[in-house]
């Protein structure tokens, strides 16, 4: 697990909104718009190529899939036909689990027995609207265009960032995708204030 310290990446405080450079870039993903169609059309022939597997576990603010934030491991365990249990040896009250049912690179993190958030580490599963692992920075900020708000990266910053996606009028619920300054290299999906801890449960 790559640990991250100051962004609103992942760390156990939420200091996502602490950051004191944060900017939009509305006009970053206003530039790039000259490619979006060429864009537009990679990523609908990388969805085509996943296929309908990977479509189904596609990632928005409130889970993937069929897997949303709020749900118990009961629950989930019996919706995926596959027992899930949250070991808490390292963190009393918070874990990861791996369902084999989903993606590899997919990760759940879990609070009291309850999903979170979920982590994507790896390509081949994105969101709603096609951003994922490699996706360009430039990209990304034209699809979240009104929506997204950036921040330093503590390690790769100042050219790597953290873009913060919330859905509208739902500040509670976000969507976070670290980058080198170029491409998507991960990102996650969840609630406040799981969502926001810079080291995962660590």
């Amino acid at each position: 697990m790559l640990a991250l310290c100051t962004l609103t990446v992942g760390g156990c405080s939420s200091s996502a909104h602490q950051a004191t450079d944060t900017t939009r870039f509305d006009s970053v993903a206003g530039a790039a718009g000259g490619s979006s169609i060429a864009a537009d059309t990679a990523a609908a022939s990388s969805r085509d190529t996943m296929g309908a597997d990977a479509l189904a576990w596609t990632v928005d603010a409130h889970g993937i899939g069929r897997v949303r934030v709020g749900e118990t491991l009961a629950a989930l365990s019996k919706a995926l036909g596959e027992p899930l249990h949250a070991a808490y040896s390292y963190n009393e009250t918070c874990d990861y689990v791996r369902p084999r049912a989903l993606p590899a690179g997919v990760k759940l993190m879990v609070t009291g027995d309850t999903v979170v958030r979920v982590d994507v580490d790896s390509a081949g599963v994105s969101t709603r609207e096609g951003a994922a692992v490699g996706t360009p920075e430039t990209r990304l900020l034209t699809m979240y265009r009104g929506r997204a708000t950036v921040q330093p990266h503590p390690y790769t910053g100042p050219g790597g960032h953290a873009v913060i996606v919330s859905p509208p009028k739902d500040s509670m619920y976000r969507m976070i995708f670290e980058t080198d300054g170029k491409v998507v290299t991960r990102f996650r999906a969840g609630r406040g204030p799981q969502v926001d801890f810079k080291e995962g449960c660590s």
